[in-house]
């Protein structure tokens, strides 16, 4: 092919791309078809089949290289069929087609000896020997009959590198390969579902309607760009030309609950700190010393067929789940339950046989609640609720033999209130000084807040196969990228505009007592982001055996804040989350930041011998992160100055000035820069027969310019302290807050070069030029495609991931920091260079059922054995001019690991040819191991001990 035949298709393709996220909803199919000399076979009809296509049927040729390709297929089972005159017929009874994936199909035609002559092929080979990277592909197979506590973030908390942050595995708080919170990229059915602001995602999909998840861990090309973590693409069900549905229903109370932990009552015996029930609470109710639950209910329906066959099919399902449940220590009393009601209807149409459509609708409602805690009281809990609405459209176009062009437009919105789920209307007390044990929070709910958010996004890909262009054979993907996303957040510092807390100071030998008031009046905060970015993906088949992915993108990020109406306190009020009330004046809105960013990918995949089974591959990219708003914003002059008062026993007022800290001290960084990893990889994979893979990965990422608060300026005065623990003298930091600047930026700051008398200080002796993080991976898989009644996804990853974050004193991994102010005192980065939270240096899980057992039973297995999570000690020195405190004492401490098995039991009843009723009973945690997974308090003094307060059971 010449260079001006391409040139003319790639400015076609700059002219039709319209704007994509991380789009890819289907799979594809490729086959070479040689003849018993290793000649290729030019001129063969291939027809494939299969119930997903509309149609029912598709055909193509093979060129003068012997290669067919089907681009754009709904992921299922097919079957293929090759003619030639002259040959025998070869038909591939079994192709499945996954998620971004492609189905190698190498194919032998012989001489036919006699007419009508076919050679019958089981199944094609497992491994897609175009693939650079790691991923993992989780079959409706396995979402269907694999325990996974009906929560599709569970199912992808099953593939290898990938873990829950904190508290249950039920969240979207998802640490992949090292990276952060906000690193990963949310898809379901083509829409980008990460939130613009929190970069987690807002909607949950039911796993009845999910047909195959995706996780794309390592090497993904340059179509998938803003994320530094794992891509997760979520692929819902469709119609089909008959019709088909399911019922279920799960429910679980009380009397099938074993608490593997029992808390005792609380005595003078037990060590300081040790978890206990108050026996006054204990009085009232002898559960409140074990977990319990009150009630989990699951309904959940599918139905989906033809609305004219093979022309427009639909597809919907509807989910209803329940679930209420306390934490041991607390009164079995259930303020709010979780609700999460989802409802989706999918349509797909064919307009022509090279033109094809699809629809979509989702509407939600949830609620959900933080868990019942022995140190919060219940007016202090709080719960968040919120419609959330999505929406989209697809078209595809086959514009000729080699060229496909794809246009997708979708959004999404949500309206979010986090409120008290008593209706408390008074303001929140923090008792950091308890008598004896961890902090105790009692009052309202501190921070309310009433937020919406809401992403636009119009997609569109065009790909075009160039079949000897520089004697090689081309797949070229191009494509432009345009989003647009917003966040509106209305808060403050209670629900009257402040909270109390309480601490103990140190003065001279002498402790003295600390009552404060903490006043924030309401205001907005949010910002506009909008992402502009272009792509060309090329995946050049070089031979038989080496296949390279080269790929670049480049993104233009921009990031604004609107004006802001003024709030105040008062009534009537504006929102349900506090006495809130327009001031009636406004502050103008500002440009905060553009980023320009280049991406490069390279990777390449080397059949080891012919057939594609066994496969050496690796790759090389740069990944930057979202344009996360909660990054970066929450320093705009519409917050309210945050000022603290002591209390005056005189007067009974909180009228003693302690300091004030305004917007003015805030603002972003100039030269604020997108946090950027590099990443490298390795690894190989072997077909060990036509159902079983297995394969290794190695990975290495290197991450910079991560986003948090910059302390710049001010006078700060070395201060001598001793670790109460260890004895182990450090050097502190104590100055007046006032005198320094906090900006949103990459690194802590240049407080080490603002120290009186040009000393140092413990937290100086480390690189604090930039927030930083390393990981090393090597991963583990064994598949076994279902076939012969079982089927099994297993793995065992090692890693290692440390770094210095922006937050490096919380339990989780960097979630972003918005408008707190922690990381705005130097003692805070001290010994901040860790083990991250997300680490967990071994992880062994399996996902894996049996069908057609004695008795016609079934069964199914869920197993994740894992490190513990990594948490910090800290200590909290009392300083004149910032007050109390943390600090980072000691490091590498572990909870225990993680030993979950889950196992279901069921069985199948045929009721007739097309229906059948399954009955199953599934117990969770066999082991009925103790899994802590969060932990009240990280401050410890002399004698105390960590103290959990949430168990997994």
């Amino acid at each position: 092919m010449s260079i001006k035949r391409l040139l003319l298709p790639c400015f076609m393709l700059l002219l039709l791309a319209g704007i994509t996220w991380a789009q890819v909803t289907t799979g594809s199919m490729k086959g070479v078809i040689t003849d018993p000399d290793g000649k290729p076979v030019p001129g063969a009809t291939v027809t494939i089949s299969s119930s997903a296509l509309l149609g029912g049927t598709r055909t193509a040729y093979t060129n003068d290289t012997g290669t067919f390709r089907f681009p754009s297929l709904p992921i299922g089972t097919y079957s293929v069929q090759v003619n030639l005159e002259g040959f025998e017929k070869v038909e591939v009874s079994k192709v499945i087609v996954s998620l971004a994936q492609t189905a190698n199909v190498p194919l032998t035609m012989k001489m036919a000896t006699r007419a009508e002559e076919m050679n019958i092929i089981g199944e094609a080979p497992l491994i897609d020997v175009t693939q650079s990277g790691l991923s993992t592909n989780i079959p409706s197979e396995i979402i269907e009959n694999v325990p996974n506590q009906r929560f599709f973030y569970n199912i992808i908390q099953t593939a290898p590198g990938v873990t829950a942050d904190y508290t249950d595995n039920n969240t979207d708080r998802v640490i992949a390969f090292g990276s952060n919170e906000q690193s990963n990229s949310w898809n379901i059915d083509g829409l980008e579902t990460t939130a613009p602001e929190t970069g987690t995602t807002w909607l949950y999909q039911a796993p009845d309607s999910i047909d195959e998840i995706q996780i794309i861990g390592v090497g993904a090309p340059a179509e998938y760009g803003n994320h530094m973590g794992a891509v997760f693409n979520v692929v819902t069900k469709k119609g089909g030309n008959t019709f088909h549905g399911s019922a279920n229903y799960y429910w679980q109370n009380q009397s099938l609950t074993n608490s593997n932990v029992t808390l005792p009552v609380c005595n003078d015996s037990l060590a300081n700190g040790a978890p206990c029930v108050s026996p006054d609470i204990y009085a009232l109710d002898h559960d409140s010393a074990s977990y319990h639950r009150d009630q989990y209910h699951d309904l959940s329906a599918t139905l989906g067929g033809p609305i004219l066959h093979d022309k427009l099919w639909f597809f919907a399902s509807v989910q209803n789940q329940r679930d209420a449940a306390t934490q041991a220590g607390n009164l079995p009393v259930f303020l709010t339950p979780l609700r999460e009601d989802s409802y989706d209807v999918r349509v797909s149409g064919m307009a022509s046989k090279k033109n094809e459509w699809t629809g979509f609708w989702h509407w939600e409602k949830w609620l959900c609640c933080l868990v019942p805690s022995p140190y919060e009281a219940n007016s202090e809990l709080y719960t968040e609720e919120a419609p959330n609405d999505s929406w989209g459209g697809n078209w595809t176009s086959t514009l000729s033999n080699n060229l496909l062009f794809e246009v997708r437009y979708a959004g999404w919105t949500t309206h979010d209130l986090h409120k008290s789920q008593t209706g408390a209307q008074v303001g929140p007390f923090l008792d950091y000084s308890p008598p004896s044990g961890p902090y105790y929070y009692s009052g309202g709910v501190q921070y309310p807040f009433d937020y919406a958010t809401s992403r636009h996004q119009l997609n569109g890909k065009v790909t075009y196969y160039a079949e000897n262009f520089l004697k090689t054979q081309h797949e070229f993907r191009f494509g432009v990228q345009w989003s647009r996303g917003n966040a509106d957040t209305l808060t403050a510092a209670g629900f009257n505009g402040y909270y109390d807390y309480h601490t103990n100071y140190g003065y001279y030998g002498s402790t003295y007592l600390g009552l404060y008031r903490a006043f924030q009046e309401p205001y907005h905060y949010g910002a506009i982001t909008h992402d502009l970015g272009t792509f060309m993906d090329d995946t050049v088949t070089v031979n038989s055996r080496l296949t390279l992915n080269l790929g670049v993108r480049f993104d233009h990020n921009t990031g604004d804040v609107p004006a802001y109406s003024n709030i105040k306190v008062g009534t009537p009020s504006i929102t349900e989350v506090g006495n809130f009330v327009d001031a009636g004046t406004s502050t103008p809105g500002f440009h905060v930041m553009t980023w320009n960013k280049v991406s490069p990918r390279l990777g390449f995949s080397y059949q080891i011998a012919k057939g594609g089974k066994s496969v050496v591959n690796g790759s090389f990219g740069v990944y930057y992160d979202h344009n996360v708003s909660g990054d970066w914003d929450g320093g705009e002059p519409s917050i309210t100055p945050f000022s603290v008062f002591h209390y005056n026993p005189a007067t009974k007022q909180f009228d003693i000035p302690y300091y004030t800290v305004s917007s003015s001290q805030f603002g972003v960084d100039p030269n604020i820069r997108p946090p950027r990893t590099l990443q490298y990889a390795a690894g190989y994979d072997q077909q060990l027969s036509p159902s079983i893979a297995v394969g290794a990965q190695y990975v290495y990422k290197t991450t910079k310019d991560l986003i948090g608060w910059e302390i710049l300026g001010g006078q700060w005065t070395p201060l001598p302290y001793t670790d109460p623990f260890t004895g182990t003298q450090y050097t502190l930091l104590d100055g007046d807050p006032s005198l320094a600047q906090y900006y949103k930026g990459n690194g802590p700051g240049d407080f080490c070069n603002h120290i009186v008398g040009g000393g140092t200080a413990s937290v100086c002796n480390q690189d604090l030029s930039s927030y930083h993080q390393t990981y090393h991976g090597v991963v583990l898989t064994f598949t076994k495609r279902f076939n012969n009644k079982w089927a099994m996804n297993a793995s065992y990853t090692w890693s290692q991931s440390k770094g210095l974050i922006p937050t490096p004193q919380s339990q989780d991994q960097f979630n972003p920091p918005y408008g707190s102010t922690a990381g705005q005192n130097p003692n805070y980065y001290l010994n901040g260079y860790h083990v991250l939270p997300g680490d967990r240096p071994s992880m062994f899980r399996i996902q894996s059922f049996f069908h057609n057992l004695p008795l016609g039973m079934e069964a199914a297995a869920n197993v994740d054995i894992s490190s513990g999570k990594p948490i910090i000690r800290r200590a909290e020195p009392s300083l004149s001019g910032l007050g109390n405190s943390t600090v980072i004492m000691q490091d590498g401490i572990r909870l225990k690991a993680i030993q979950t098995v889950d196992l279901t039991l069921g069985r199948m009843f045929h009721l007739g040819k097309r229906v059948q009723a399954n009955l199953q009973g599934t117990i969770y945690n066999v082991l009925n191991a103790d899994n802590e997974i969060h932990i009240a308090s990280t401050i410890l003094d002399p004698g105390q001990q960590f103290t959990p307060d949430i168990w997994q059971s």
